[in-house]
């Protein structure tokens, strides 16, 4: 009995602690910004970007093989932004930079575009994700669904003209 009640005293504080930082952790600003980018592949795939901000202003600019290969302006709700933000989360790298998919990769097609992710903080630092999509490897598959997921939150269908994935 004695073990026990001293287990239920030394665990409390950390504990708290634990609630205290996922509680900050809640608080804290997110991105300024975030841009998703579709890279070309070897033929006539989509290429362009979108960047969604927490206000819910957005921006498209189309480059090629899309339906409008010029800038536009877009509105996402707030909600939408923060749904974007948490779908993203667990693939924004620690650092400023990673590359992912040719490197390791057991199954890899050349010919497939690329998609690069950037969340833009407050004070302008970067970090960035560069997905190639050639790679086929199981590993990726909750990365290529998080895209496709986030993809599809943005009312860009008509600006892209066909859907990419």
């Amino acid at each position: 009995m004695r073990i026990i009640a001293g287990i239920t005293l030394l665990a409390a504080p950390l504990l708290g602690a634990c609630a205290h930082h996922v509680k900050t952790a809640q608080l804290e600003p997110g991105p300024a910004a975030i841009t998703i980018e579709r890279g070309p592949c070897f033929g006539a795939c989509p290429v362009y970007s979108a960047t969604i901000r927490p206000d819910g202003e957005g921006s498209f600019a189309g480059r090629r093989f899309v339906a409008i290969a010029d800038e536009r302006q877009f509105k996402i709700a707030p909600e939408t932004f923060q749904r974007i933000r948490h779908v993203l989360a667990s693939y924004r790298p620690a650092g400023t930079e990673e590359r992912i998919g040719a490197e390791g990769c057991s199954a890899y097609a050349t010919d497939h575009p690329s998609w690069t992710i950037r969340w833009t903080e407050q004070g302008g630092e970067t970090h960035t994700l560069h997905y190639d999509t050639g790679c086929h490897d199981d590993r990726y598959r909750g990365l290529a669904e998080a895209i496709r997921a986030t993809r599809a939150l943005m009312p860009i269908d008509a600006l892209v003209g066909r859907r990419d994935g």
